[in-house]
């Protein structure tokens, strides 16, 4: 079940005000949304391959193949989420944007953050210690430090603290230390972020169906 774009303006503004660390965006059913950042940079860093259960737009559910990607530490720099949502007999994109439109800045800052995609456009860059595996096997492998950190492996991911990405034995997958991703545009199923959050000059709209994110702009500068 999807919540209606209104809703779902009225109640995320609603916890932001309130001071709700911990935030959860949803696609509907079968429709992908967009998500586009001049940059994203964090420290412990995981990717892996991983299925995912999802609903069509008939209402039936499948099992589709996810690039399930996780960072302890982040920092964002500029943030546009386009979801297409329907008001029943109307469809509508929520957009969801937070920048201080700067390119120089990365002024979002988040704990824990799980984003699926089914597509992504973007340069990857990683430091650190870097290490590319068949596939994580087991709970072991953190991403982060503390007692908090997502961890890489079995079982999938179950909250906060989760005990794992959903990586599957055999399944390719990346670790590092540091990575920095942008300009991103991609196709997103769910994003996630368990932790601290701030998100300055948040700003959400209800528009017309087609409505999708601008093009990211290339970052200057260094991460802070």
């Amino acid at each position: 079940m999807f919540t209606p774009a209104l809703l779902l303006t009225a109640g995320f503004g609603a916890a932001v005000a309130s001071g709700a660390i911990a935030t959860q965006i949803n696609v509907q059913s079968g429709t992908d949304g967009v998500l586009a950042t001049t940059s994203l940079y964090g420290t412990d860093f995981g990717l892996v391959l991983a299925p995912e259960q999802y609903t069509k737009a008939d209402g039936t559910t499948a099992t589709r193949n996810v690039l399930r990607m996780a960072f302890a530490h982040g920092q964002i720099n500029g943030l546009c989420v386009a979801q297409p949502q329907s008001i029943g007999p109307f469809s509508v994109v929520l957009i969801l944007t937070a920048t201080d439109k700067d390119a120089s800045t990365w002024e979002i800052k988040a704990d824990n953050i799980v984003i699926d995609l089914t597509q992504a456009k973007g340069q990857l860059n990683l430091n650190g210690v870097v290490n590319t595996s068949g596939g994580f096997t087991n709970p072991e492998v953190l991403i982060g430090a503390d007692s908090s950190a997502i961890t890489v492996g079995t079982p999938p991911l179950t909250g906060w603290g989760g005990t794992g990405l959903g990586g599957q034995f055999g399944w390719w997958g990346i670790k590092a230390g540091v990575a920095k991703f942008g300009p991103i545009t991609a196709n997103v199923e769910e994003l996630n972020i368990l932790g601290g959050l701030q998100l300055p000059n948040l700003s959400l709209t209800v528009a017309p169906k087609g409505t999708t994110c601008p093009a990211p702009a290339v970052p200057s500068g260094r991460p802070g």
